[in-house]
């Protein structure tokens, strides 16, 4: 599933996902990723070029919220991590 964000300038895909974010900036040449959790905490903080990946591989399951900071106004969506069941 792939849900755009800002208005079609940033693409997140797969979502859930397992180890790996994929960001696609099409109007951008980067921009700081932050992921956190839902108690508000910053877990993860990573410049993220042009169709770059976000590892996420560390994380434990549930539900975060990734923040997209660039030239651009702020913008915060949701993603599940998930570890497939054995």
């Amino acid at each position: 599933m792939t849900i755009p964000v800002f208005d079609n300038d940033i693409i997140i895909a797969h979502n859930p996902v397992k180890n790996e974010l994929q960001i696609n900036l099409h109007n951008q040449h980067y921009v700081n990723a932050s992921v956190i959790n839902l108690s508000r905490r910053v877990i993860l903080t990573e410049m993220i070029l042009e169709n770059d990946t976000l590892n996420i591989s560390k994380l434990n399951s549930g539900t975060y919220l990734l923040k997209i900071d660039s030239e651009r106004p702020i913008s915060t969506t949701k993603f599940i991590k998930y570890e497939p069941l054995i």
